[in-house]
């Protein structure tokens, strides 16, 4: 993923894997659907574990700021962590982790449905 400084005028950088424009924008919302939280530093080349690594969104996390109650859901892209929560990989996991990916899945639509609202899509 490009540095900031090797982005500056590099407009390819903002090309996506899958060939698009676009930043990468780590957010959180409410079941309201309304955002909290987001981050739109990165370019859309960056990948999603490293955009959250340089978000001020994990450092909120990483220094005990985020309440206890709360937490955060990524897909697979995203690393497992404190208040981070990721399904687990793998397709013969068992039953119960099965059930904890669909339910983590069904949470996760939450700001799936935010962007959503957000483009008019």
């Amino acid at each position: 993923s490009p540095r900031q400084k090797e982005v500056k005028g590099n407009i390819t950088a903002y090309r996506n894997r899958k060939g698009c424009w676009g930043i990468v924008v780590p957010a959180g919302c409410d079941s309201s659907l309304k955002f909290t939280m987001f981050c739109a530093q990165n370019s859309g080349s960056t990948n999603d574990c490293l955009a959250w690594e340089l978000c001020a969104m994990k450092r909120v996390v990483d220094n005990g700021l985020l309440p206890a109650k709360y937490f955060f859901i990524g897909d697979e892209a995203f690393c497992n962590g404190p208040q981070m929560l990721v399904p687990y990989s793998s397709t013969r996991i068992g039953v119960a982790k099965d059930s904890f990916n669909f339910h983590l899945s069904s949470m996760r639509q939450c700001i799936e449905r935010a962007f959503g609202v957000l483009t008019k899509r």
